[in-house]
């Protein structure tokens, strides 16, 4: 079952501790550069307050256990939202061995019109994942490359 996060839905709040954890591994094994507290302070105080910026969809299984999160924001963040300019795709994560094919399209879709619904017309995500695989299912397209160096070694 598809299940959108907001405050105003009882299943959220009963899912959030589950869904607060998996976003911080998320964030511990995908973005070494970002800091587990900083996504889970941001998705807490944004789905406490029903901030319309939170934008998180779940898939659930028969025992109401998650088992697939995306979690989308309109950038830049802390600005009026007058001055959106574009989604960001922070994370997207299916369990191993879960079939979620059309249950993902769906999310995807409803992350689309929940983007346009903040008069955004692009959605962006950076992936670990092959560039052509998320062309292919999702339909981005390669726009730039994100670069690192390590500053630990001169």
């Amino acid at each position: 079952m598809i299940h959108r996060i907001h405050r105003s839905f009882a299943l959220s709040w009963k899912l959030m501790p589950e869904l607060l954890a998996r976003m911080a591994k998320f964030t511990e094994t995908y973005d070494p550069e970002g800091l587990p507290e900083e996504t889970i302070e941001l998705v807490r105080s944004w789905f406490t307050y029903g901030d319309m910026r939170l934008g998180v969809w779940v898939i659930i299984d028969n025992d109401e256990q998650i088992v697939a999160h995306l979690f989308v924001t309109p950038e830049p963040l802390g600005l009026d939202p007058k001055y959106f300019r574009f989604a960001l795709v922070r994370q997207a994560l299916v369990n191993p061995g879960v079939d979620a094919r059309e249950e993902a399209r769906v999310v995807f879709e409803q992350a689309c019109m929940w983007a346009r619904s903040l008069d955004l017309t692009t959605m962006l995500m950076f992936t670990h994942r092959s560039a052509e695989s998320m062309a292919r299912k999702w339909g981005f397209v390669e726009n730039k490359k994100l670069m690192r160096r390590s500053l630990m070694n001169g």
